[in-house]
C-alpha cells in the first residue's frame, strides 16, 4: 500500500560486520547476537524507531528505521545508539562492529555461514543458483536509501531523477579498494562485485542502471517480466517473488511505494551515512521538480550511456572525468571536469551546513576509499591493513570522521 506522496518519507538501512575485536575477522555471530537480545533466535529486532535484521550471511547485521521518517536528521542519534547497544552487547563475547563496504581479507570461500533461522530457505534457494560463498554476495556492505511516491505520476519523476543520480553515488561513497588483502585497482571493489554476482541470470540486476521505465506497467513488461521469466527453472514454488529478486541499482517497490537506492558504500559512521544520504535526496529532488519538459530530457538518457559513467566512478570515485552534457543535466556547464568537482557544485547547491564537516573532509581528502588508501602502502600486509581497519572501527564507535 502506497501511504506516503513523493519525498513525503525516507527508509534507511545500515548494514555492519560482526568482527573479533583482537584480530578482526568476521565471525557468524548475528543470530546469537539476537538471541542475547530478545531470549529467540527471531529475524528481527525492534528497538523503537530502530530495528535490527538478519542478511544473507550470518556475520552481517542491518541497522534500518522501524517506520519511514521525515527526515533522516531525526534518526542519525537513534541509528548511533543502536550502534552502541549491539556494540555492548558483543563485547562480551570479544566481538564488535566493523564498517566499510568490503572486509579487507575475508576468504568467503572459507569462511562464509548462511543465516539458518527464519527465512533461510531463500538464502539457501540463492546459493543453490548462484554460489554465495564468494565476494558479491558473502562480503558486502552498503547503505540503502528509500524514497516514497504515491501516484504513477510522481514513479515517473522520482524514477527519471534517480536514474540520473545513480553513476555519480560511487564518486561520493566508494569505501571498498581493498578485498583479499589487496589493493583492487578500484575505488568501489563492492560494486564491481556486485554488477557481476548474478552474471547466470542477468535480468536480475541488468545493467544495474535501471531501464527507462515511467509507469507501473512499463516496469511489469520490461522489468519484472524478464526476471520472472529466467528465474522460472529455479522458483517452481514461488518462493522468490519479483521484488526480492530485483537487483538493480534502485528498485521500484510498488507494493509499499518507494524507489530503493542500493548503490552506496557503507561509511566509517553514522553521522557520514545520514549526510550523504540527505544530500543525495536533495539533489534527487531538485531533479524530480523541475518541468515536465525536462523530465523529458531526463527520461531520454539510455542505460548504456549512464552504465558507462557508472564504470568510470567505480573505478576512480571522483577522480573520473565526466562527459559536460552529464553535467549540464545538474546544471553545472563547464568543460573537463571530474565527478568530484560535480559534487562540489552540489554540495554548494544542496547541502546542509550541519554535516559541513563531513562535505569538507570529501572535499579535501576524498572518498573514504581514497583515504584508506592514503594510510596504506600500495601492497599492504595483513597488519598493516587491520591497523588502519581498527582506526575505522573507532569511528563507527565515536562517529565521528576517518582521517
Amino acid at each position: 500500500m502506497r501511504s506516503y506522496a513523493l519525498f513525503e518519507r525516507f527508509g534507511i538501512e545500515l548494514e555492519y560486520m560482526v568482527v573479533d575485536v583482537q584480530t578482526l575477522d568476521v565471525r557468524p555471530a548475528v543470530d546469537q547476537l539476537f538471541f542475547d537480545a530478545t531470549g529467540s533466535f527471531v529475524s528481527d529486532v525492534e528497538r523503537g524507531p530502530v530495528t535490527w535484521s538478519n542478511e544473507l550471511v550470518s556475520h552481517v547485521v542491518e541497522l534500518k528505521v522501524t517506520d519511514p521518517v521525515s527526515d533522516l536528521f531525526s534518526i542519525e542519534d537513534a541509528l548511533y545508539q543502536n550502534v552502541l547497544e549491539i556494540e555492548k552487547l558483543l563485547s562480551s563475547k570479544g566481538l564488535g562492529l566493523l564498517p566499510g563496504g568490503i572486509h579487507p581479507w575475508m576468504d568467503p570461500t572459507k569462511e562464509t555461514v548462511l543465516w539458518k533461522h527464519e527465512g533461510h530457505e531463500i538464502y539457501e534457494r540463492y546459493h543453490d543458483i548462484f554460489d554465495c560463498h564468494r565476494h558479491g554476495w558473502a562480503n558486502v556492505q552498503s547503505t540503502h536509501l528509500n524514497i516514497s511516491f504515491k501516484t504513477d505520476e510522481e514513479f515517473e519523476r522520482l524514477h527519471a531523477a534517480i536514474r540520473m543520480v545513480l553513476p555519480l553515488i560511487p564518486a561520493l561513497t566508494a569505501s571498498s579498494p581493498v578485498a583479499n588483502a589487496q589493493m583492487t585497482g578500484l575505488k568501489d571493489t563492492r560494486l564491481d562485485y556486485y554488477q557481476t554476482n548474478q552474471e547466470r541470470l542477468p535480468a536480475l540486476a541488468g545493467r544495474v542502471i535501471p531501464e527507462p521505465v515511467f509507469s507501473e506497467e512499463a516496469y511489469e513488461q520490461v522489468i519484472f517480466s524478464q526476471i520472472q521469466k529466467q528465474i522460472a527453472p529455479y522458483n517452481a514454488d514461488h518462493l522468490l517473488n519479483q521484488y526480492f529478486l530485483n537487483s538493480r541499482g534502485a528498485i521500484a517497490r510498488f507494493d509499499r511505494g518507494s524507489v530503493e537506492i542500493r548503490l552506496v558504500d557503507i561509511q566509517e559512521c553514522v553521522h557520514a551515512d545520514v549526510a550523504f544520504l540527505s544530500l543525495i535526496i536533495e539533489v534527487v529532488k531538485e531533479l524530480a521538480g523541475r518541468k515536465q519538459v525536462q523530465i523529458e530530457e531526463l527520461k531520454s538518457w539510455g542505460v548504456e550511456d549512464l552504465f558507462s559513467v557508472f564504470q568510470g566512478t567505480i573505478r576512480e570515485a571522483g577522480a573520473c572525468k565526466l562527459d559536460s552534457g552529464y553535467a549540464r543535466v545538474f546544471g553545472l556547464n563547464k568543460e573537463d571536469l571530474t565527478a568530484k568537482d560535480l559534487w562540489e557544485y552540489l554540495i554548494k547547491q544542496h547541502g546542509f551546513e550541519r554535516y559541513h564537516d563531513v562535505y569538507q573532509m570529501y572535499l579535501d581528502q576524498g572518498t573514504l576509499a581514497d583515504r584508506l588508501l592514503q594510510r596504506l602502502p600500495p601492497q599492504p600486509q595483513k597488519r598493516e591493513l587491520k591497523n588502519v581497519y581498527l582506526s575505522l572501527r573507532q569511528c563507527l564507535l565515536s562517529n565521528r570522521l576517518f582521517l
